[in-house]
């Protein structure tokens, strides 16, 4: 009987590990099968590999939500808390955002991002707050930050790291 490695339950593969350890303990004996079992494991693997690689990250997740026509429709994609979708509609019309990754870890992301209503110079702060599920990213909160100055204009701007720390940015003549 062979053992196999089956790195690919770190890459979320899991059932395909699950189906070849099973087919590999029932066939184990015959080494040939054994060797054909490893190869279709790895085979597998790369076609997983190159499919997960077309995953957005939470950055591209929280622009396209921002950038897209109709925010709440995107971010049901990825958001399933429908008080977040409704907070994230209110954000209404915008003329821009610049969105920066705060938290960046194996399995927890934070995005902090400007965002600039129509008819406002600055805008407010807000963050998106991601969890990978496997090999997904799913929306677990959104939460408004700091209110930026209504009338006068900012440049320089930077993320303070840290949850809920907001940016930091220079005041300037519009």
């Amino acid at each position: 009987m062979f053992t196999m490695n089956f790195s690919c339950v770190n890459i979320g593969t899991r059932n395909i590990a699950r189906f070849v350890g099973i087919y590999s303990g029932i066939l184990g004996e015959n080494k040939l099968l054994g060797i054909q079992m490893k190869r279709w494991c790895v085979f597998l693997i790369v076609v997983s590999s190159s499919a997960l690689s077309v995953e957005l990250d939470a950055l591209e997740i929280t622009q396209k939500i921002l950038e897209s026509s109709n925010p709440k429709d995107v971010a049901a994609q990825y958001f399933h808390n429908q008080e977040l979708l409704n907070a994230i509609e209110n954000l209404g019309s915008l003329e821009g955002s610049k969105c920066f990754l705060n938290h960046d870890s194996k399995v927890f992301d934070t995005v902090t991002c400007q965002i600039i209503p129509i008819g406002q110079k600055s805008g407010l702060v807000v963050e998106f707050y991601y969890f990978l599920d496997g090999v997904n990213w799913v929306g677990t909160n959104f939460s408004f930050v700091q209110q930026l100055p209504k009338d006068i204009c900012i440049n320089n701007i930077a993320v303070i790291k840290g949850i809920g720390n907001g940016l930091s940015f220079n005041k300037i003549k519009c």
